[in-house]
């Protein structure tokens, strides 16, 4: 069983080399957990959809270098997304200018009139993060829009599902809650 202890991370020239020979814009996402000092990574393109060029792990204190050598070559921004230790991923969002993706399809993007969803134009409102009762439903909202979202009955089939669990199965929708906010300038609540 591979666990987090035997994992390497990737040096900023292991990441660049990654990027060689991508003319597009680029996306260097990265997870809001942490695993033995680690973050996991996405490098995204950004084309007509989003995608994928590498992920691995890199280092907590090698990010900015990383952002700084992509930075040399290509347009890059800082982003996020719903990846964990081993899991695939759904969501990824780009800080600034802020822009959301769902399975490499834009969903959601600033404009200068304010948040633009699914090719409607959404107010500023206050952004909430929503768990239904049985913990199964997690959902990011702008006032009543529904930004993002996740369903994972494990809750309801593990015994030993616990406040701790349903932590670490939302930090990516705080982490994006706290990125919208800090985009449309709004106020985010958590769980």
């Amino acid at each position: 069983m591979v666990t987090a202890d035997d994992v390497v991370a990737d040096s900023p020239t292991a990441v660049l080399a990654r990027a060689e020979g991508c003319d597009e814009p680029l996306v260097f996402a990265i997870s809001g957990m942490t695993f033995s000092r680690m973050y996991r990574y996405g490098l995204f393109a950004e084309t007509d959809t989003l995608t994928p060029i590498a992920t691995g792990f890199i280092a907590i204190d090698a990010v900015d270098a990383v952002l700084e050598a992509l930075s040399a070559g290509h347009a890059v921004s800082r982003g996020g997304w719903d990846a964990m230790f081993a899991t695939g991923w759904e969501w990824v969002w780009r800080e600034a200018p802020f822009a959301l993706w769902e399975k490499g399809q834009l969903v959601a993007e600033t404009t200068d009139a304010g948040l633009r969803v699914r090719g409607v134009g959404c107010p500023v409102a206050p952004l909430q993060l929503h768990v239904s009762s049985d913990w199964t439903t997690r959902e990011l909202k702008l006032g009543t829009v529904v930004l993002a979202s996740d369903v994972d009955l494990f809750p309801t089939v593990d015994p030993t599902y616990d406040r701790f669990n349903l932590d670490a199965d939302v930090e990516w929708l705080e982490k994006l809650g706290r990125a919208v906010a800090r985009a449309l300038g709004t106020t985010f609540t958590g769980i």
